[in-house]
């Protein structure tokens, strides 16, 4: 985890508010409770090493279920934030704007990295009814961001593309097949077990296991002979 990775995961799935008025200074990030706990202890850890302060990591129940929450409030680290990620206003990401000193590879892989691990999905479409062709997505509202990110990854080689995601207000940037899914991890990576759980299993058996949680992937993974 570096602070490229963590704009990334807050243009992900983030939430500042900055409020003069009602001293209200707050991020906070929303997840996955099954698949993404020890991600966001890794992010409350990060934030913890840099300001002193231990940012809440809770389970919320809601009408959808539940969520996983990182909750952090703090004056100065929101200020900080607010001005690497050249905010446009709102408590929601969709105006901010892709950070210019970050546009080079050597930080831009850390944010694209970040922002995978919240708004991105690794999943196998079926050939032949069988889950084995890898496709590799990020679906995000902020379509400025949404480009910005896809004009750097063609610049790297990855057969990149953008489409509409149907009725949704949001775009998806995508990849498709073996290579791609290979240059990623080699050039990128995952950052969340859930992700590398994924890739492994794919890896070790040539096809997926659609369905399969995080405590059953890992689990087969550590049975499965090394080599």
């Amino acid at each position: 985890m570096n602070n490229d990775e963590l704009l990334g995961v807050i243009i992900g799935n983030g939430c500042l508010i900055y409020d003069e008025q009602s001293r209200v200074y707050r991020l906070e990030i929303v997840g996955n409770p099954l698949e993404e706990e020890e991600y966001y202890e890794k992010i409350a850890k990060y934030i913890k090493d840099r300001t002193g302060k231990i940012p809440r990591v809770i389970v919320r129940t809601e009408k959808k279920g539940k969520s996983l929450r990182l909750i952090f409030n703090n004056k100065e680290f929101m200020k900080r934030l607010l001005s690497e990620l050249r905010y446009c206003g709102g408590s929601q990401m969709y105006t901010c704007v892709f950070p210019r000193p970050i546009r080079k590879w050597a930080r831009a892989k850390f944010f694209i990295r970040g922002l995978f691990a919240t708004d991105g999905c690794l999943y196998f479409s079926k050939i032949s009814g069988v889950p084995l062709y890898p496709r590799l997505e990020i679906k995000m509202k902020n379509r400025v961001v949404a480009n910005q990110v896809l004009k750097i990854l063609k610049s790297r080689g990855f057969r990149a593309h953008i489409r509409r995601c149907g009725k949704d207000d949001c775009v998806a940037i995508y990849c498709s097949g073996k290579m791609e899914l290979d240059k990623w991890v080699d050039q990128i990576g995952f950052t969340t077990r859930k992700n590398r759980t994924k890739y492994l299993l794919w890896k070790k058996l040539g096809f997926y296991m659609p369905r399969s949680s995080l405590a059953q992937r890992t689990a087969f993974l550590q049975r499965w002979p090394s080599g």
